[in-house]
């Protein structure tokens, strides 16, 4: 179970970053999809 709570750990760090990049992206390039989820 430790391995499965490695990749858990591991997905929620890149969703992180992931969504620290779009907003950065959402503030150079202003998109033509304006949704905020």
């Amino acid at each position: 179970m430790a391995y499965a709570f490695d990749i858990v750990s591991i997905v929620l760090q890149v969703l992180q970053i992931i969504e620290y990049i779009v907003r950065i992206v959402g503030l150079i390039w202003p998109g033509e999809s304006e949704e905020t989820t």
